[in-house]
């Protein structure tokens, strides 16, 4: 993420390390609990492990993640799932009211200020109408 905090692979690993996509099931329950029914977007995805459980139990996701190796990862351990490259300082590469959730899951802390409330707002335009 230019501007924001690019972890580098060691980073990584260490933040995400003894985890698999079963640590995120509660994380996709309070998604449905408290989110409408629809896609989900995982803003700053990181290895994917949220993707993973989301792919697994059949819900729609599709994550952004700053981090080339990030990425590579998800994908080699679950091809499936939908992650793509993006810079959160730059418009997100959706239409409006396409989510019914925007999850920021260890994400919004590690950006610059600047750059967490154009996320906000670019989570505010994704969202479906009457989500927020």
């Amino acid at each position: 993420m230019k501007g924001g905090n690019i972890h580098s692979r060691e980073t990584l690993d260490r933040a995400y390390a003894g985890r698999d996509w079963r640590a995120y099931g509660s994380v996709l329950g309070g998604c449905i609990a408290h989110g409408a029914p629809g896609p989900i977007l995982d803003v700053g995805a990181g290895l994917g492990f949220f993707l993973e459980v989301c792919s697994r139990w059949g819900v729609s996701a599709v994550g952004l993640e700053g981090s080339e190796y990030a990425i590579r990862k998800a994908k080699e351990r679950w091809p499936a799932v939908d992650i793509r490259a993006h810079d959160l300082s730059e418009p997100w590469p959706f239409d409006d009211e396409t989510f019914s959730v925007a999850l920021f899951n260890q994400t919004i802390e590690h950006l610059e200020p600047k750059i967490a409330a154009w996320s906000l707002k670019e989570a505010l335009c994704v969202l479906l109408p009457g989500v927020s």
